[in-house]
């Protein structure tokens, strides 16, 4: 499974549970909380549900670096201090 933008927390239970029905548990995640002009696109609250039911779930989570920061809370400069 691959997901990309889920805007809210429900929409992030809502595909676990619906994926997780059918047995299927190999997740690509592509949280998309960032554009790329630096505009949020997600919220504390989803992010938090993600954190709680998705990331554990993941095989292969494919973050900007906006996004990795925002996942672990704390800046990251440039791809080296990854």
């Amino acid at each position: 499974i691959k997901t990309g933008m889920l805007p809210s927390p429900l929409a992030v239970q809502t595909m676990v549970e619906a994926v997780g029905r059918r047995g299927l548990y190999k997740w690509v995640v592509d949280p998309v909380l960032v554009a790329t002009s630096g505009a949020a696109l997600s919220d504390s609250e989803t992010l938090a549900s993600m954190r709680r039911h998705l990331f554990p779930l993941t095989h292969i989570l494919t973050p900007n670096l906006i996004e990795a920061a925002a996942i672990i809370g704390r800046d990251i400069p440039d791809v080296p201090a990854m």
